[in-house]
Parts: C-alpha cells; structure tokens; sequence
C-alpha cells in the first residue's frame, strides 16, 4: 500500500520555466510611483510642512525598502530647504519694504 502526503518537489536544478513564479517579499511593499514621489515634491514646495512630516514618516519605518527611505529622505530635504528659501525670500521682502527686519 503506497500513500502520498502532497505533490512531489520539482528535481533539483530543474528546468527554470517549470517552477512557479518568485513571490515578491511583503516587507518590501510595493514601490513608490513616481507621480507619488514628483507630486509630494510639488507639494512640499508649497506647503513644506508636507514634505517634512512625509518624510519623517518614511525615513523612521522599519519595515520600508531602502527606495521608500531614499524617496523619504528626499521629501524630507526640499521640505527643510523651500522652509529656508521661503524665509530667505520673506526677509528679503522685508527689507525692500522698509520694514526693517
């Protein structure tokens, strides 16, 4: 009497074209769009407050691909800089108004 537990493993250095297909790994998650990532950049310029929190937010999750904590980093730097930009600007402003700042 012969009894079978499951299907039989496929040979060892099969034919590749045979085995089922790699499962992409679900920490890695899915990749980041790049209208995700040039939206969040456009939005950043505006509002840089956007960028900063974003970025945080991918930089410090544990989980992430080193794509998402790159795309972080990035949001988190145009974010730091249009702040320093928009206050250079404002100052600038400013004194051409005779405001004395």
């Amino acid at each position: 009497m012969k009894t079978t537990t499951g299907p039989a493993a496929p040979p060892v250095g099969g034919d590749p074209s045979t085995l089922p297909p790699a499962r992409p790994d679900p920490a890695m998650g899915e990749p980041i769009k790049p209208e995700l990532k040039w939206g969040v950049v456009v939005g950043t310029v505006l509002i840089p407050l956007v960028g900063i929190i974003m970025g945080i937010i991918f930089m410090v999750d544990a989980n992430a691909s080193p794509e998402k904590k790159e795309v972080g980093k990035l949001w988190l730097m145009v974010g730091i800089g249009a702040i320093v930009l928009q206050t250079i600007c404002w100052c600038g402003v400013g004194a051409l108004a005779g405001g004395g700042y």
